[in-house]
């Protein structure tokens, strides 16, 4: 009389796993959240920087052989980007990477991107 009481319990076991039947998978709509050269080309109009509280321009002296990369880091360092990569890529994107002239480059505070570009780019300031 045992086996019953044994087999009763295998059926409670039984009908408890039963409801675990697969659900249908119902996928969630997917968020495409913005690649990161969509958001450099995203450039604000006026790339207002903490270095630019209470000073007028920000002397930046690149050196001979320098990088976007190195100058991105150096502007991000003092203050006039706000996110060194990010200008970097716009650099990269716009062409201006390639044509850093060393020396001394004096950027006003108030320098959007596309300004410190042309600075870093032409002849040293004095």
């Amino acid at each position: 009389q045992e086996m019953p009481e044994q087999s009763a319990t295998n059926n409670k076991e039984l009908k408890e796993e039963e409801p675990k039947e697969e659900e249908p998978k119902v996928e969630e709509p997917k968020v495409e959240e913005p690649k990161e050269e969509e958001i450099s080309l995203q450039e604000p109009e006026q790339e207002k920087t903490p270095a630019a509280k209470g000073h007028e321009e920000f002397v930046l002296e690149i050196s001979s052989g320098s990088g976007s990369d190195r100058v991105s880091m150096l502007l991000e360092k003092g203050g006039v980007v706000e996110n060194a990569k990010v200008f970097d890529e716009y650099l990269c994107k716009n062409n201006y990477d390639n044509r850093i002239v060393a020396g001394r480059h004096v950027i006003p505070a108030d320098a959007d991107f596309h300004t410190i570009a042309t600075i870093i780019t032409s002849k040293q300031s004095n």
